[in-house]
């Protein structure tokens, strides 16, 4: 069924004359290491988006409820990011945000496997007000190029760290 947009409330367009509800973006990178290894810092421990989300200050993971607090250099208040997917097989992470300043707020990262040293990871977000969504988008280049740096310039000893294995001696 379709339904008209509240009056007065303008909708982003989608390009074709169809008015969008929810906003979405999408970004991706090539990353210079195993899968496996690129997803250790994406979902493995979710704690660790700190290392490389440019606009993160901190990060703290709650395995019981399955959720993390990130805070924000632009923020003093943290916002709670709700777990729905952390896939170590196929290598997707799912979240959203809880958040009064968002109706809606969901990002998905997948990492998929271009070969057995070669990495794709993709990563987005679909808000609403759809008008979120683009400043969202506005950190994430500059955050999958930290991932890419972070990951491409790991050591063995340092990605055994991450991997939780004893060091090699």
């Amino acid at each position: 069924m379709f339904t008209r947009p509240t009056r007065g409330r303008r909708l982003p367009s989608d390009g074709y004359g169809l008015a969008m509800a929810t906003g979405s973006e999408r970004h991706h990178i090539v990353i210079d290491a195993p899968a496996d290894d690129v997803f250790i810092f994406v979902g493995r421990s979710p704690g660790y988006l700190a290392l490389w989300d440019a606009s993160v200050k901190s990060c703290s993971y709650d395995p019981e409820t399955s959720s993390r607090e990130v805070t924000f250099l632009s923020t003093a208040e943290p916002l709670v990011h709700e777990i729905l997917v952390n896939d170590r097989e196929r290598r997707r992470f799912q979240h959203r945000a809880l958040s009064e300043m968002l109706s809606f707020h969901r990002e998905t990262v997948d990492v998929i496997e271009l070969d057995e040293r070669t990495s794709l990871v993709v990563l987005a977000i679909d808000t609403e007000p759809a008008e979120q969504a683009a400043a969202f988008a506005q950190t994430v280049p500059t955050s999958l190029d930290e991932l890419k740096a972070l990951v491409e310039d790991l050591d063995r000893h340092a990605l055994a760290f991450y991997r939780g294995e004893a060091p090699a001696t």
